[in-house]
């Protein structure tokens, strides 16, 4: 690990940029484990209240199930006296080893530092979630690592291309939200920071890592993609389509696993407002999610997860491709909105219910069919029962499976059109609330674009039949 040592040691004392990312601060988790005991096999909870700033090291890593060593209520208070490094997992093990040998003293690991069976607790470190990797040392992530019991020091054989640390949902916002980040991954050991990227030139075999292979690994460098400059609506939801891909132990963490991320976003737009995954000033684009396979997706049932959020849906997700701001206009109108929360301390994380007051548009849904020339899941939906020649259908992409018969029906919501004319169109297809004629729920969305055939027929550039109306989403 000399290697890692320079590394770290050299972007601490010459890349003047690594030092602004996050700014200076006296920041300081609540807990640390302090390393350097007498006792080599000794490691001590310590929850010092200091305004002094200190060097420490967190540790992002898969859990692979519940956790053994891990701090409780039962023994908080005898931790801060010490415990044995012995009884905790290979990962955690190779943590503190990899921490001692940066010559660090403390290191900040979720297991040992959260009170697992204090709800409250949780919540308040969430909150902090953002500070305490922006403002660690560097961030060490046991990226080769299925789980906890694993560790990461040891020999990857044979290497995996897909390191095990990219496929779940929490360690995405570690890695984002780090300044610097100690990579052990399954061809070695990397080195990411703002100013740049590093890589060991040797493979677990003493082999020479080829250029191709290196150039995979290292990839674009995210410290330099994810700065305040660049944190912008398009972020957050390319954002959210790489997170929705990842996996979650609890369904129900799916807004609280990217909650950091989201707070990085709220301070850059301090006048902006998220609603349960969705940002009010750019909400026409955020509500064009679409899941990637509709044969694989499953919605939740939970109200805290309202049906116009991507969060509704157990899928990964896209967003729509719309026009160039430059040529479209958003013909809906978000009214209001009321998202309660399940806890005010933890404002961009669990919402109890929420609802969208949106003016628009709507069209009501009179034919359906197939549309072979698309993907499966693709149906047309047409404004009147017949599909011929004088009608531009809609393209709908449903969330779920849903049976043709059903939709006939639902109405269409229209988000965003082409500037000059109604040729192209974007929006939510919904279905009404039971006894309801104002609540709708969504089933998915719709495209409409006659391209260059309209040309040929000027009147497909017409916009059909529709209702102005006031509707709440829920």
């Amino acid at each position: 690990l000399h290697l890692a040592k320079t590394w770290l040691k050299d972007c601490i004392t010459t890349h003047s940029i690594c030092q602004n990312h996050g700014h200076a601060s006296t920041f300081r988790p609540l807990r640390l484990i302090d390393v350097q005991q007498d006792d080599p096999n000794t490691i001590r909870l310590d929850t010092t209240t200091s305004d002094e700033h200190l060097q420490y090291v967190a540790l992002s890593y898969c859990w692979g199930g519940d956790q053994l060593g891990k701090t409780l209520r039962a023994n908080l208070d005898t931790r801060t006296e010490g415990f044995s490094l012995s009884d905790s997992p290979a990962t955690i093990r190779d943590a503190v080893s990899v921490t001692r040998q940066l010559g660090v003293r403390f290191i900040w690991i979720d297991s040992l530092c959260i009170v697992q069976d204090d709800d409250d607790d949780k919540n308040i470190e969430i909150t902090r979630m953002h500070d305490i990797y922006q403002h660690a040392a560097v961030t060490l992530s046991a990226a080769r690592a299925t789980s906890s019991q694993q560790g990461f020091l040891n020999v990857c054989s044979p290497p995996l291309l897909m390191e095990p640390i990219h496929s779940r949902a929490w360690t995405m916002q570690e890695h984002v939200l780090s300044r610097r980040l100690l990579i052990f991954g399954t061809f070695g050991v990397r080195w990411t920071c703002s100013a740049g990227r590093q890589l060991d030139n040797t493979q677990e075999n003493g082999n020479q890592i080829n250029n191709l292979i290196a150039e995979f690994l290292l990839g674009p460098n995210s410290k330099t993609q994810y700065g305040e400059s660049t944190i912008t609506p398009d972020t957050w939801r390319d954002t959210v389509s790489n997170y929705s891909v990842r996996a979650l132990t609890n369904p129900e963490d799916q807004l609280l696993a990217i909650s950091a991320i989201a707070t990085l976003h709220a301070a850059a737009r301090p006048r902006d407002r998220y609603l349960a995954g969705l940002w009010a000033d750019s909400v026409a684009k955020g509500l064009l999610w679409n899941v990637r396979s509709v044969e694989k997706s499953s919605r939740s049932q939970d109200p805290q997860f309202p049906s116009w959020s991507w969060a509704s849906v157990r899928a990964a997700v896209f967003f729509a491709a719309t026009l160039s701001s430059a040529e479209e206009r958003v013909t809906m109108r978000l009214v209001s909105y009321d998202i309660i929360l399940s806890n005010k301390t933890v404002p961009l994380g669990h919402v109890i219910r929420g609802s969208l007051d949106i003016e628009g548009n709507l069209f009501v849904i009179r034919g359906a069919q197939p549309d072979l020339r698309f993907r499966s899941d693709t149906i047309l939906l047409g404004a009147c029962e017949a599909f011929d020649e004088h009608v531009v259908p809609f393209h709908a992409s449903l969330d779920l499976l849903t049976p043709l018969d059903s939709l006939v029906g639902l109405v269409c919501l229209e988000l965003i059109s082409t500037l000059d004319d109604f040729s192209n169109s974007y929006g939510l297809i919904l279905c009404a609330e039971a006894g309801s004629t104002v609540s709708f729920s969504r089933v998915g969305i719709f495209t409409r674009f006659p391209g260059p055939l309209s040309d040929r027929n000027p009147a497909w550039k017409e916009r059909p039949s529709a209702t102005r109306k006031l509707v709440r989403l829920l």
